[in-house]
């Protein structure tokens, strides 16, 4: 399953449209959608392809075997 880096993430999205599952949204630290984005992996819908890591430009993904 892919992890995300949180420290790493800058929420660009970039590894949402990488993601053939759709296994990958956008989240904000605060209510409302203020504050920081980053991704959220939905570990159901992770088939672990890796596209994501593919895209991600400040290289926040990795692939857990678990």
């Amino acid at each position: 399953m892919a992890i995300i880096i949180s420290t790493r993430c800058s929420g660009c999205g970039a590894c949402l449209s990488a993601c053939p599952f759709g296994a990958l949204t956008l989240t904000t630290d605060q209510p409302r959608g203020r504050g920081k984005k980053r991704a959220v992996v939905d570990h159901a819908l992770c088939c672990s392809c890796g596209g994501c890591i593919d895209q991600c430009p400040l290289c926040a993904m990795t692939i857990s075997l678990k």
